[in-house]
């Protein structure tokens, strides 16, 4: 749904810039995916509730590949930078049929993930809760590499106005920085 929504909302764009956030829910307990999806789990998982994660895994990628798709065929992929994150890392204790969600026929069993080689989990402040990959695309604008800084959420804001030409004030405060000037660095590819 929330696919097929942002692709038809790209669709009937006009020419005029745009942001489109896309919040997936994926990867996120409790999971059931569709039977298609989890028929494309390779055999070698083999717990019920891990073939789950991984469906949702592989929609997720699914749903992305839609909407890069969406970009191309509307003819913006070259001037659209797509930004793929996350707001935590996995929780490896989460249980696919956890009580705090309804129950509904969840298969039982482990579905959260893992951060290795980080030590914690999402709701922490160790590595495994907080340092999440983040990709980006933007064809002809950004060549491929490595960033290994610091970065934050946060700190695409100033990054997103500083690329559309906005002039912060010295009246308002960003909580980060422009991202830009590192991104495009021949230093930091690897």
């Amino acid at each position: 749904l929330i696919t097929r929504e942002a692709i038809q909302w790209l669709e009937s764009r006009t020419d005029k810039p745009f942001l489109l956030y896309i919040p997936f829910t994926a990867v996120h307990i409790p999971i059931r995916e569709p039977a298609d999806i989890v028929k494309r789990v390779p055999k070698a998982i083999t717990e019920p509730s891990r073939r789950q994660f991984a469906a949702n895994v592989m929609h997720l990628d699914d749903s992305v590949g839609k909407i890069l798709a969406a970009l191309e065929k509307t003819g913006r992929a070259a001037n659209t930078i797509v930004v793929f994150s996350s707001d935590n890392g996995g929780l490896p204790s989460a249980k696919n049929n956890d009580t705090k969600y309804p129950e509904d026929g969840y298969d039982p069993g482990p579905a959260g993930g893992s951060n290795i080689p980080f030590r914690g989990q999402k709701g922490e402040v160790y590595e495994g809760g907080i340092h999440t990959p983040t990709v980006i695309r933007w064809p002809g604008k950004l060549t491929p590499g490595k960033y290994t800084g610091v970065a934050h959420i946060s700190d695409w804001m100033p990054t997103f106005c500083a690329l559309a030409g906005y002039s912060n004030s010295t009246d308002l405060k960003w909580d980060g920085q422009n991202l830009w000037p590192y991104l495009r660095s021949e230093e930091r590819r690897v």
